[in-house]
């Protein structure tokens, strides 16, 4: 049996029928061993007054462990969160 990787799926609305039938659309913003990151961690989601959403995490190069390489990452959304 293989390792699965951690992947943080960040819910979002998107358009007004998914919001009238309650339904989230998930897709993954942060995977492990993407971008030369071991691990991403503690990840957040701002949104801001123009419509786009800022989503953070730490990245740690090496490994889980809370010191050596950790580089905060950043990804932003212009359109609300579909792309």
């Amino acid at each position: 049996m293989g390792l699965s990787r951690p992947t943080f799926s960040i819910g979002l609305l998107t358009g007004l029928a998914a919001a009238q039938d309650r339904s989230i659309d998930q897709r993954p913003v942060f995977s492990a061993g993407e971008d030369g990151y071991h691990t991403l961690r503690i990840p957040a989601l701002l949104p801001t007054g123009n419509g786009a959403l800022l989503a953070f995490a730490e990245g740690r190069r090496v490994g889980r462990g809370d010191s050596g390489a950790i580089d905060l990452v950043l990804k932003r959304s212009t359109d609300s969160g579909t792309s």
